[in-house]
Formats: structure tokens, C-alpha cells, sequence
């Protein structure tokens, strides 16, 4: 019995010897294996140009250049709360000047971009740029609702 019982075990630890190079993928060769995930895209509706966008903070120019780390320049569909203050603008006022085009990426959000050039060029041309200045030439500074 005690035979049997050794015999029945080598055999188990040959089978499993001979078996386990195929289940024993080191987890490099598991990654190159799996197929990346597709980042979901959402097509928001496009807004009328009568969409009143909000820049929180100042009207100061600085305020109205995207940042190094920005892919364009923020706006919210959502006012700021009350005594925030904001640049206030339409959509239609921003594509208006025909130098940035404004697009809605988010639920609440709009993104402000420069025409023809990309952003990045904007942001090497600082406050001063021609893209900050058709910004600033279109915004109403808005106190929030509190004075």
C-alpha cells in the first residue's frame, strides 16, 4: 500500500512537472499579451452660440492664457458661486473673433482653443498673444452676483 501511495505521488509531481511550463507565463509575457483598453470618447452636443461660458477668476490677461500643462484654456458652464468672480462670455462671441474656437469636451466643460496654430504656440506667446487678446476683447468681468 505504501507503494502504491509513492507511486501515485511521483506520477502527481511528473504530471504537474511536465504540465506547469505552459501555465507558468512569466507576467511580462501576460502584458504583451493583452490588448490595451480603447479610451472612451463622448461627442457632447455642439451648444448654441448664445451658451454663456464662465472663466473663474479675473479678466486679467494672465487669467485668459493657458497654462504650460493646459491643452487650451478652461471655461465651466456652471457659474461660479455667489461673490466669485468671473470672465463671462457667450460661445458664439468667442468663434466669433474667428482667432480661438471654443468646444464643449465635458459635461460642464468647454475648452478654448487657438485658431490655425496649436495651443502650445499660444502659450509661448504669453499675455500678450493675439489669442489672449481676442479673449479679453469679448469677456464681461462679472462680480458673482454680489457687490
Amino acid at each position: 500500500m505504501l507503494a502504491l501511495l509513492a507511486w501515485l505521488w511521483a506520477t502527481a509531481v511528473a504530471v504537474t512537472a511536465v504540465s506547469s511550463p505552459s501555465i507558468s507565463w512569466s507576467s511580462s509575457s501576460l502584458k504583451s499579451q493583452t490588448k490595451p483598453k480603447a479610451k472612451a470618447t463622448i461627442a457632447y452636443p455642439k451648444l448654441p452660440d448664445d451658451t454663456v461660458v464662465y472663466r473663474y477668476g479675473g479678466t486679467n490677461p494672465g487669467n485668459l492664457t493657458p497654462r504650460k500643462t493646459d491643452t487650451g484654456l478652461s471655461f465651466s458652464l456652471v457659474p461660479p458661486p455667489p461673490g466669485k468672480g468671473a470672465a463671462v462670455m457667450t460661445i458664439g462671441a468667442l468663434n466669433a473673433t474667428g482667432l480661438v474656437q471654443a468646444t464643449r469636451d465635458g459635461v460642464t466643460h468647454v475648452s478654448v482653443t487657438p485658431v490655425g496654430v496649436s495651443v502650445q504656440d499660444w502659450i509661448d506667446a504669453g499675455n500678450s498673444s493675439i489669442w489672449t487678446a481676442a479673449v479679453k476683447s469679448v469677456v464681461v468681468k462679472w462680480d458673482g452676483g454680489m457687490k
